[in-house]
């Protein structure tokens, strides 16, 4: 039996309505060439579709073609719908009306990720191409450190130096490698808001278990309803998926109070928390208290984790959980059970890893992180332009100042 006609099958044998077996039927003998140019022709920009990768590209389209206007369309629409004019606010009942999470059709996947998250890298080769190969051994490799949930295409991930393209195929060979034993969060933050929305809609179809949205650094929001506002519309965009904003002031600029953000859950529906990476715990600790435990706080600052959950954390997305999950979830299962020493000990000797790749990093965790998975037997390649790789002097000198402190041994 070939290929698809397997995935028709099984298919058919699930819950799902005779309609939808039906429909899907009806692309069992549509060609991967095919099925790419349709696509395309959709307003999608697939990557190389293969037997492991086809059945979510056959989904996507059937969710394109089956819907009144193509992606780009309904991108546009979406956008100028939920835009105020100029004399509305963003609470007017006319915006709330019209925003996308409001539609609500489908009921809202929601995800509830405890413990930590890696921030992956996106592997490439040595031409500076994507190198998704590695993905498989990636998940085996997080999996037997404890670490059951990804944030896809983030800044560990260079997401901000992939094509809208790129970020795509790296969020489907994650969706297809990963789905089911890993929680995936796909970061589809961009520096405008056609693609953030375009990414969205696309995370959403490819069947995320989560998306995340940063503002854009350049045109900044200048003030909290702008940044309402903007995070509405992507989430608008996927209206079925929950949504977190991705709070980077250091590297953004975008700087507001965050409790006022999780006020807007009435505007944003499917908003179910915050990945606040930055060192302020006193503010961090206010929105735990302001949420009032409805909403989730991702920490993202490794070298603090033990402070974040001290202040009542239980989550927490950052490089560090890639290579050295196992010292982390010590540290987490420490804490819990009340042994605050062994917490401490740990917690220092993750301050001092993270030390040391800033280092031989030269003050960027993601070209000395990166060579650490490959020390580790995960080749995620080098980083990409404008990142530097580490030099070969560098590279001795971080794995033997890392064995040094017992790295490999901790993990």
């Amino acid at each position: 039996m070939s290929k698809r006609k397997s995935i028709r099958k099984e298919q058919d044998s699930t819950p799902s309505s005779k309609k939808t077996a039906k429909q899907y039927d009806e692309y069992a003998d549509v060609t991967n060439d095919d099925l790419r140019m349709r696509l395309k022709e959709a307003g999608e920009d697939p990557g190389p579709i293969n037997d492991g990768n086809r059945d979510l590209y056959v989904r996507l389209l059937m969710k394109k073609e089956s819907a009144a206007t193509p992606l780009k369309t309904l991108a546009t629409t979406r956008i100028l719908t939920a835009t105020p004019t100029s004399s509305q606010s963003p609470t007017s009942s006319s915006l709330i009306g019209r925003s996308g999470g409001g539609r609500g059709t489908k009921k809202n996947k929601t995800t509830e990720t405890k413990g930590l998250v890696a921030a992956v890298y996106t592997p490439f080769g040595d031409d500076g191409e994507l190198k998704l190969s590695v993905l498989p051994k990636y998940v085996n490799h997080l999996l037997a450190t404890g670490v059951h949930h990804v944030f896809v295409n983030g800044t560990t991930g260079e997401g901000l130096s992939l094509t809208i393209e790129e970020r795509k195929q790296v969020a489907v060979e994650w969706v297809q490698v990963a789905k089911g034993r890993l929680t995936i969060i796909v970061h589809v933050g961009c520096e405008n808001l056609k693609s953030s929305c375009d990414l969205a809609m696309h995370a959403e179809a490819i069947g995320a278990n989560a998306i995340a949205v940063m503002p854009p650094s350049f045109f900044k929001p200048p003030n909290m309803d702008s940044l309402i506002q903007y995070v509405r519309i992507v989430a608008g965009a996927a209206p079925n998926t929950s949504l977190y904003y991705y709070h980077l002031p250091s590297w953004t600029g975008v700087d507001f109070p965050m409790e006022q953000l999780l006020d807007a859950q009435s505007l944003i529906p499917t908003l179910k928390g915050i990945k606040y990476s930055t060192q302020d715990l006193s503010q961090f600790s206010r929105c735990l208290t302001h949420s009032g435990g409805k909403m989730q706080l991702f920490y993202g600052c490794d070298q603090q984790l033990l402070g974040a959950l001290a202040m009542g954390g239980d989550a927490a997305i950052g490089s560090t959980y890639n290579y050295a999950g196992k010292l982390y979830n010590r540290l987490i299962g420490a804490m819990n059970k009340g042994d605050l020493i062994t917490a401490q000990l740990e917690q220092r000797r993750a301050q001092s890893m993270v030390c040391i790749i800033l280092k031989y990093g030269h003050g960027n965790a993601i070209s000395a992180g990166k060579h650490i998975m490959n020390l580790l037997g995960v080749d995620v390649g080098p980083p990409r332009l404008p990142v530097l790789p580490i030099g070969d002097e560098d590279m001795k000198l971080l794995e033997a100042h890392l064995k040094d402190i017992g790295f490999f041994t901790w993990n």
